[in-house]
């Protein structure tokens, strides 16, 4: 397996991969030859030379993940993408880690947000618990933009989850 970071050149080959509505707010802010909206980075799975899944994720302003879309192609699950993308995730944030404002480092939050039918919830929260997530939450009364509390009411919850990392910077390297 190989993973890849995903650039503004090569986003629209990965776009199925990708949520639409996390593709389109990505793709309605590059500009030729600039990079995507910063704040973001996207990284894609290659599986057997083909192309298995894609995650995008947004580090808000206190340094915490937000995972904004992570999606493995069913032919292609249950083979450790979607943990990959995750831990590929973490050694590429770590890499780009402003730890000269930490002493000895600190701990962020790799968290994701989530509204899935209950059949598919329950697989999302395993692959989420075996990928280190530990707490998970319901947004009670949350309504989307445009919803109404009638379609509030009889949509699935919006969830989400996190996990504790931590940062650490080791001054003996």
């Amino acid at each position: 397996m190989v993973f890849e970071l995903i650039t503004a050149g090569s986003i629209s080959e990965w776009e199925s991969y990708i949520l639409p509505v996390v593709y389109d707010e990505l793709t309605g802010y590059i500009k030729p030859g600039k990079e995507l909206l910063k704040g973001y980075f996207c990284i894609g799975a290659v599986y057997e030379n083909e192309k298995a899944g894609a995650a995008v994720v947004r580090i808000e302003e206190d340094g915490d993940l937000n995972v904004s879309s992570i999606y493995v192609s069913p032919r292609f699950r249950r083979r450790g993408i979607g943990k990959g993308l995750i831990n590929k995730t973490l050694r590429v944030a770590r890499e780009g880690f402003a730890y000269e404002a930490f002493e000895y480092g600190t701990d962020i939050f790799l968290k994701t947000v989530y509204c899935l039918s209950e059949d598919m919830r329950e697989v999302f929260e395993d692959f989420l618990k075996a990928a280190g997530f530990t707490e998970f939450y319901i947004f009670e009364g949350a309504i989307v933009s445009g919803e109404s509390k009638t379609d509030a009411l009889i949509r699935p919850k919006i969830r989400g989850a996190s996990a504790e990392i931590h940062f650490f910077f080791d001054h003996d390297l």
